[in-house]
C-alpha cells in the first residue's frame, strides 16, 4: 500500500450512552432536549450518566469494552486501536489471558482527549499506506477512583453539568462505549461499503502548559485546528467549518478556552454546542461518540441546543439555546482536550449513505 491523500471514509459503527443503545437514540434524546444524568443516593450526591444495558459488576470498564468488541466487524490482523483512560484492557492487565482483542490491538490512553488522538493516529496509518483497515474502540466506566479523582480537583458540578453557561460550576461523569471503523475512500469503494461519513481533516498539539488545567489563551486547541484545516486543504475540500462540536464540559477554564479558539478559528455565525450536560462527560469515549454526532448533525442539518446551558457566558452566544439548522455541505468540526495539555481536532464532511 502507498502514501495517499485521500478522504478518509466511516464505514461502520455505533455507540452506547446513558441515553441506551445506539447513536440514532442518543441523537433523538438530544434533539428533544433531554438529560440523561441521574443523581446518585450518596451522602454526597452527584449527577451521572449511567448506562442501564450493562450489569452492576465490578469489571464494569471490561464490559463495556466487551459490549463494543462484539459488534466490531472485524478481520484478522486488522488493528484495532483501544482507548480508555484506565489504561489496561483485559489483555493487558491480565497477560496470561488469550487475547481477546486480538494480537494487533494497541491501547491509546491520552486522558479525556484517547479517542481523538485515536482518530488522528487511525488517519495517519491510512495515508501512509500502513493499513488498509483501522478499527477503534473506545470506553470508560464510572467508578470511584475516577470521582474521587475528579472530586479532588474540584471539577465535579453540585448539579447536572452546564456547558457554556455563565453559572456552571464544574462537570458531570458519565460513562459510554464507542466503536468505529475507518478506511480510505478508495477502498470504501472498491468494496462497495457504506460511507456514512468522512474524516477530512485532523490535528493535535499540546499545551506543554500545566498538568491539568489548558492554556488560557487556548494556544494548544487553536494550533490543533489549524493543522486539522490545512490537513484538510491536502485532501482538496473546500469547505468551511459549519458547526462546532465542542468538548465543552461545563468546568469554568475549558468553557472559556474553547469560546477563545472558536472565535479565532470560525466565522460568528457557526453554532457551538456541546452534549456533556446530557451524557455527562464520557472520558476516553468522548471524542468518538461527539464524531458520530457530527455525521449526524451534517446528515440532518441540524444541531442540538446544549442542554444545561440557559445564560450563556458573555461573548458566547453562538452557543445553541434551541435545535439549530445548518448546511449540509461543510465541516463539522470537533475538539477535545485532556490533561497534560492534549489538544485534538477533527473536521468531519457528511457521508453518501
Amino acid at each position: 500500500m502507498s502514501a495517499t491523500n485521500e478522504r478518509i471514509a466511516i464505514v461502520g459503527g455505533d455507540l452506547l450512552t446513558a441515553f441506551g443503545n445506539g447513536m440514532e437514540t442518543c441523537w433523538r434524546g438530544l434533539l428533544r432536549g433531554e438529560c440523561a444524568l441521574s443523581q446518585t443516593t450518596s451522602d454526597a450526591p452527584v449527577w451521572l450518566g449511567r448506562i442501564t444495558e450493562i450489569e452492576e459488576t465490578e469489571r464494569r470498564f471490561d464490559a463495556l469494552l466487551a459490549y463494543g468488541r462484539e459488534r466490531l466487524c472485524m478481520k484478522p490482523g486488522e488493528p484495532l486501536l483501544i482507548c480508555s483512560t484506565v489504561g489496561n484492557p483485559p489483555s493487558q492487565a491480565h497477560p496470561h489471558r488469550d487475547h481477546p482483542f486480538g494480537e494487533a490491538s494497541s491501547v491509546i490512553s491520552a486522558a479525556c482527549a484517547s479517542s481523538g488522538v485515536a482518530l488522528c493516529l487511525a488517519a495517519d496509518y491510512l495515508c501512509a499506506g500502513c493499513a488498509e483497515t483501522v478499527h477503534i474502540l473506545a470506553a470508560d466506566a464510572l467508578s470511584e477512583f475516577i470521582s474521587s479523582g475528579f472530586a479532588s480537583l474540584g471539577a465535579v458540578g453540585s448539579g447536572p453539568a452546564q456547558p457554556f453557561d455563565q453559572n456552571r460550576d464544574g462537570l458531570s461523569l458519565g460513562e459510554a462505549c464507542a466503536w468505529m471503523t475507518v478506511t480510505t475512500e478508495s477502498a470504501a469503494r472498491s468494496k462497495k461499503l457504506p460511507i456514512l461519513g468522512y474524516l477530512v481533516g485532523w490535528g493535535q498539539r499540546n499545551d506543554a502548559h500545566h498538568l491539568t488545567a489548558p492554556h488560557r489563551e487556548a494556544r494548544g486547541l487553536i494550533a490543533a485546528i489549524h493543522a486539522a484545516i490545512n490537513q484538510a486543504h491536502m485532501r482538496s475540500t473546500q469547505n468551511q467549518i459549519v458547526t462546532f462540536c465542542a468538548h465543552g464540559t461545563g468546568t469554568r477554564y475549558n468553557d472559556t478556552m474553547e469560546l477563545l479558539a472558536a472565535r479565532s478559528c470560525c466565522d460568528a455565525s457557526v453554532p457551538i454546542w456541546s452534549v456533556k450536560g446530557a451524557i455527562g462527560h464520557t472520558l476516553a469515549a468522548c471524542g468518538l461518540i461527539e464524531a458520530w454526532l457530527c455525521l449526524l448533525a451534517l446528515r440532518d442539518g441540524i444541531v442540538p441546543q446544549t442542554i444545561g446551558c440557559h445564560e450563556p457566558e458573555n461573548g458566547s452566544q453562538q452557543v445553541t439555546l434551541s435545535n439549530t439548522t445548518i448546511p449540509q455541505d461543510g465541516w463539522a468540526l470537533s475538539t477535545n482536550s485532556g490533561f497534560g495539555g492534549i489538544n485534538t481536532a477533527l473536521l468531519f464532511e457528511r457521508g453518501d449513505a
